[in-house]
């Protein structure tokens, strides 16, 4: 059975599930545990740098009350040009 995106559009949630469960059994084991072997390390990379650059003191930080007036300042900012 081939599907376009339309055709998995049509299906209900259930038989969305029902078809990402089918196409996660056909995948080998090996190649999934590759995949989240590799997003792992990614992770463990990004993680690493931002240790250095905490450690070395190049990371700027911010108090939580000017990050939140930052960020309701772009929802309402987003919420206007929406409009």
């Amino acid at each position: 059975m081939l599907l376009n995106i339309n055709d998995i559009n049509k299906l209900s949630d259930a038989e969305k599930l029902q078809l990402v469960d089918e196409i996660l059994d056909s995948i080998d084991n090996s190649v999934i545990k590759n995949y989240i072997s590799q997003q792992e390390d990614e992770t463990d990379n990004i993680l690493k740098e931002r240790w250095e650059e905490y450690q070395s003191g190049r990371m700027k930080f911010d108090t939580w009350e000017n990050v939140y007036r930052r960020l309701q300042e772009k929802t309402k900012s987003r919420n206007e040009n929406q409009k």
